[in-house]
């Protein structure tokens, strides 16, 4: 297998500047749409975190956004593909903001520490937003996928705003009233900003301390993600004991996805890491994501036994 190309982005191409969240980046425009190059903050691995982990998620027929390597003056990081067609009307509602409608003194500002984001929170509210059972069911079953593939590649980042509906306008319609209106679509956003995964902010040493002493699953079961279990909890529930418990609680919105991703071959997943250019990503970066992979594949396996 080949390398991954590395996207070269350049000044012209350059729209503006992306202000949401605490890292650098900024849109350009290519023939086939709009994209956000997000800068590889120094001594991290945040742009291949963010491709393998596309690659993964396509592979398991998870809807994510696409992502290139890419460099720009001289400075490594990503390219992201924007998934929401501006033009077309469509609007992209984060999580924070459907929990604060519903979720009593949520805090859609809070960017540490939220625990009403919540398991049981969002399935409650997406049940009540969407009563129908067949439409907040379907809804359940994918952002259920994204938290599958959360625990495989370990994503710390599952924050409120790192998951959304996609509002698709659709046809106008006329209503019994004589009233025109625009039907709108819901649909569950793609899965992005993958970035804290794979243990990509560690350092070589660290790696291989923790690979020497057979330790990579201690360090995957005390990551802290972006979801809790209940309100009173401390810190963020780890990617994979979040998924044991969703498992666990609600066996019928997280089974499906998690089927799915049990049938994939090992091997598969790790090809995926052999094709980041070796001027990306480390000898011992590389050892390490993939004992991630096989750490966390043989722990959802267990669920199913």
């Amino acid at each position: 297998m080949s390398d991954y190309a590395i996207l070269e982005v350049l000044r012209d191409q350059r729209v503006d500047t992306e202000q949401l969240g605490t890292k650098a980046k900024f849109w350009f425009r290519r023939e086939d749409g709009l994209w956000l190059f997000k800068f590889a903050r120094e001594g991290t691995g945040e742009d291949w975190a963010e491709k393998l982990a596309s690659e993964i998620a396509a592979v398991l027929g998870i809807k994510a956004a696409d992502v290139e390597l890419a460099s720009f003056e001289g400075r490594a990081g990503c390219a992201v593909k924007s998934f929401v067609d501006r033009e077309e009307g469509e609007v992209l509602l984060h999580g924070n903001e459907i929990l604060a409608g519903q979720v009593l003194g949520y805090d859609k500002y809070k960017q540490q520490r939220q625990s009403d984001h919540t398991l049981a929170n969002i399935r409650q509210v997406i049940e009540k937003v969407f009563p129908d059972p067949v439409h907040h069911r379907s809804i359940l079953m994918e952002l259920a996928g994204y938290m599958v593939l959360d625990a495989l590649i370990a994503n710390t980042d599952r924050h409120h705003e790192n998951w959304g509906l996609l509002l698709k306008p659709g046809a106008k319609t006329v209503s019994e009233t004589g009233q025109a209106y625009v039907e709108l679509k819901v649909m569950v956003a793609p899965t992005y900003d993958h970035a804290s995964s794979l243990g990509r902010e560690l350092r070589d040493e660290r790696r291989t301390r923790l690979l020497d002493a057979n330790r990579v699953g201690n360090y995957i079961r005390h990551g802290h993600g972006g979801i809790y279990l209940s309100s009173s909890s401390a810190r963020g529930e780890c990617p994979l004991g979040l998924l044991e418990a969703g498992v666990g609680d609600y066996p019928d919105i997280f089974g499906p996805a998690l089927k799915q991703v049990c049938e994939i071959d090992v091997n598969l997943l790790t090809g995926f890491v052999s094709q980041v250019p070796a001027k990306r990503m480390s000898t011992p970066a590389r050892a390490f994501a993939i004992e991630v992979l096989s750490y966390s594949l043989q722990a959802l396996k267990n669920l199913l036994k």
